[in-house]
């Protein structure tokens, strides 16, 4: 887990559910949009649902129960997992 700018970022792995990049806020004058924009998240990647229901749904989903199929399951502001330390690396050099 990393502070950066009020919030945490932690790199997370989710058997059944991929990679994810969480950014929390830990403090009131956190902004996460502006950490999503340091770490180059896509908003196109956002997901809004937590751990929890993401679970939810796939075991939903293998028990068929009418599920078509899950869409990938990045949790809060996410990108690749690879990404980030690049990202932050490069932030840090200039």
């Amino acid at each position: 887990i990393w502070s950066v700018a009020g919030a945490h970022v932690s790199l997370d792995r989710v058997d059944g559910l991929g990679r994810f990049c969480e950014v929390e806020a830990h403090d009131e004058d956190a902004d996460l949009q502006a950490v999503a924009d340091l770490l180059e998240l896509g908003k196109d990647r956002f997901e809004p649902r937590g751990y929890p229901t993401l679970a939810a749904e796939l075991v939903l989903a293998r028990n068929g129960s009418g599920y078509a199929a899950l869409p990938p399951a990045p949790v809060a502001v996410t990108a690749e997992i690879a990404e980030i330390p690049r990202s932050v690396a490069r932030r840090r050099t200039r």
